[in-house]
């Protein structure tokens, strides 16, 4: 269970009617802004347009007397009453300006207070840049304070962003500083043991995961705190499930089910019922899974949590899925079965209005579809699957990593520009401090003492200019690790959305008219493919800029050789230097030439012999390189001109030839031999 602290921002019913009476007095400025203050705060948890009426009129009246502090503080609460009422840009825009006015007036203790509600809810927005930046600014002003509650709260909620964003190795340096402060001060910690348990699985420490979950556990049962105690034992049976020690799961399971029932905790009963089908299902018992998952359906009470619905739905479409491959004589019932699920399943996605959610559902319809034959249906699924998946990295996210960038390199000109400025100034202090201390000498003590407080003061701000220096340093690094993310993200998926696209084809090729439709869909299916597996190695490689060549070609080639069946016989000799590495504009023309080779090859060259060989060999010559791909086949009847060819495979080679300013060549002697001279600018060896 995750935790992360909420605002408080409520209180017990007031008497409005009396408020509202001093109001109709018409009182001094003074007297109805504290007034209508105390009406907006006591309608927050009644009525929120009478909220934001009340503070809009604070607002005029703080603004018309110039009172900042108060101005703040009724933008601030204009802030909490649009946000509850879902107005939350607007809301997010009077933190801000309530924010600016405590900046500028040097109140720290409210600053703070605004960073840490700003954080929260920009983790409600999913704005997980926005949260780390407002937790993190809360984090320097209460270390400042010396308000250890607040920097333990702080820290804990940050490292929680982290761990969404997942960067395992900060959410559990942020855990880590608020369980110490938490220690030290005597507050129970059980919470941010629990988030250290998922920092850890999240890094696959199951070890880990299970040592603080028991620690929850313990500081659990000695503060008698159930909820606790429920959401640690469950997490141990995760652990446990996903290491497949299933019976050790269910003790735990069956322990957190004993508290979820003393709490009438009827969500987590469900999602007991649910996890338990599971290990059912991971032991084969699909007919005491199947009870399982539905005695979770019919105890979770209606609309009370959506997601949940969706899990169990899910659950029991993929039940009929894996029951349907094991019972071919029931096939149909079954994968109807399913299909009624996943329809449930489409319909919960929509009213969550997740990406996610609709991605999950599409994939299952698409799945039972495909096994019902029925093409038309899984081929619609197909498509919205794509399209859903791909909006994950659509021109939106385009535009985050654009901007993440341009603040990257505009915040590193000025760190840089900071630096030096900061170095010429203290030079230029050292120099005058020389001049002084010369004049110290004549003029005595009073001028020592002067020379002190300056130094002194020189002293202070030198320290907070390397303190905002670091907070800046650390942005910046933050920064350059989301774009990684991003940009391996956004690799991985296009890989995912390019096997989909190979999977289609191979669908419409087996419903082709012709053998040669279903030939040039099988061949287009191979092309695709191996520009899948370029995404696949740059998401995998250190900076996602180039693969390492020598793999790419082994990993191709054990593909194409899987595509010809009855070729099992030939033989590959690859020959590359294992230092090559090529970024994907140089990557990707080179594999489809190497692709379009290698078919060839199998298809044409081994008609009248089983034991045919082809080499590959990447040979570097100075600034260029030399690709040769030759085989020990029949050969051509008569040798061709690539440039002139009008065949599909030739035309490809001669044009992605011409984009690596290439001079291809082929011979016929002895079989087939391929010979390319090429420049990449962008390589290692």
């Amino acid at each position: 269970m995750l935790f992360i602290s909420v605002p408080k921002h409520s209180q017990a019913q007031s008497k409005t009617d009396s408020l509202k009476a001093l109001l109709k007095a018409k009182p001094d400025d003074s007297t109805a802004l504290d007034l209508m203050l105390k009406l907006a705060f006591a309608f927050e948890s009644k009525n929120l347009d009478s909220s934001v009426h009340y503070n809009k009129q604070a607002i005029e009246i703080a603004d018309k007397n110039q009172w900042q502090t108060l101005k703040a503080q009724a933008l601030t609460n204009m802030g909490f009453a649009l946000f509850y009422s879902n107005a939350k840009d607007t809301a997010i825009s009077y933190f801000k300006k309530g924010l600016n006015i405590y900046n500028n007036i040097g109140d720290k203790v409210q600053a703070m207070n605004t960073y840490y509600n700003l954080g929260y809810f920009y983790n409600e927005l999913e704005d997980y840049n926005g949260a780390i930046e407002s937790f993190t600014n809360a984090i320097e002003l209460a270390k400042e304070l010396d308000n250890k509650k607040r920097l333990a709260d702080a820290y804990n909620n940050l490292g929680l962003l982290y761990y969404y964003i997942g960067h395992y190795e900060k959410a559990i340096s942020n855990h880590i500083n608020s369980l110490k402060i938490k220690e030290e001060l005597g507050i129970p910690a059980g919470y941010t043991h629990l988030n250290l348990a998922l920092d850890y699985l999240g890094q696959e420490n199951s070890e880990k995961a299970l040592e603080h979950n028991f620690k929850a556990l313990k500081a659990a049962k000695e503060l008698e705190a159930d909820p606790v105690k429920a959401t640690a034992l469950k997490n141990i049976g995760d652990i446990y499930s996903d290491i497949n020690l299933l019976d050790s799961a269910r003790f735990y399971y069956d322990s957190a089910f004993h508290i979820y029932k003393s709490l009438n905790d009827k969500v987590s009963i469900s999602r007991y019922f649910m996890v338990v089908g599971v290990l059912h299902q991971k032991k084969q018992e699909y007919s005491k899974a199947m009870t399982r998952y539905r005695q979770a359906l019919d105890s979770l009470p209606a609309g009370s949590n959506k997601k949940l619905l969706f899990a169990i739905s899910n659950n029991m479409a993929n039940l009929y899925l894996t029951l349907a491959d094991n019972n071919p004589a029931n096939k149909g019932q079954l994968l109807t079965k399913g299909i009624t699920y996943a329809r449930q399943l489409e319909e919960i996605a929509e009213e969550l209005g997740t990406i996610t959610h609709k991605v999950k559902a599409y994939n299952t319809l698409y799945e039972l579809f495909l096994k019902t034959n029925n093409n038309t249906e899984a081929l619609k699924y197909a498509d919205k699957y794509i399209r859903f998946k791909d909006s994950l990295v659509s021109e939106q996210k385009q535009k985050i990593i654009s901007d993440a960038l341009t603040k990257y390199e505009t915040e590193k000109k000025e760190l840089e520009l900071e630096l030096t400025s900061s170095r010429l100034l203290q030079s230029n202090t050292i120099r005058e401090n020389q001049r002084i201390i010369i004049y110290l000498l004549i003029g005595g003590f009073i001028i020592i003492s002067v020379l002190i407080i300056v130094i002194l003061n020189l002293y202070r701000k030198t320290k907070k200019s390397n303190r905002e220096l670091e907070v800046k340093g650390e942005t910046i690094s933050r920064q350059k690790d989301e774009i990684s993310l991003l940009l391996k993200e956004i690799h991985h998926r296009i890989k995912n959305n390019l096997q989909i696209v190979s999977g289609l084809l191979e669908l419409h090729s087996s419903d082709a008219e012709s053998p040669e439709s279903a030939e040039a869909l099988e061949e287009a299916q191979s092309r695709i493919q191996s520009i899948a597996l370029i995404h696949e190695l740059l998401y995998q490689s250190e900076g996602f800029k180039e693969i390492v060549f020598s793999e790419f070609v082994q990993e191709l080639a054990n593909y194409v050789k899987d595509s010809f069946e009855n070729k099992t016989t030939v033989g590959i000799s690859i020959n590359v230097p294992e230092k090559v590495k090529f970024n994907i504009e140089t990557a990707l023309p080179l594999g489809l030439i190497l692709n379009e080779l290698l078919t060839n090859s199998f298809k044409h060259a081994f008609t009248d012999q089983q034991n045919g060989k082809i080499k590959i060999e990447l040979k570097p010559e100075n600034d260029k390189f030399i690709l040769e791909v030759s085989d020990n086949g029949t050969g051509m009847p008569e040798l061709i001109d690539i440039r002139k060819s009008k065949t599909l495979g030739m035309k490809l080679i001669h044009t992605f030839s011409q984009q690596l300013k290439g001079e291809p060549e082929i011979s016929a002697m002895n079989g087939f031999h391929f010979t390319l001279l090429f420049v990449s600018k962008n390589k290692t060896h």
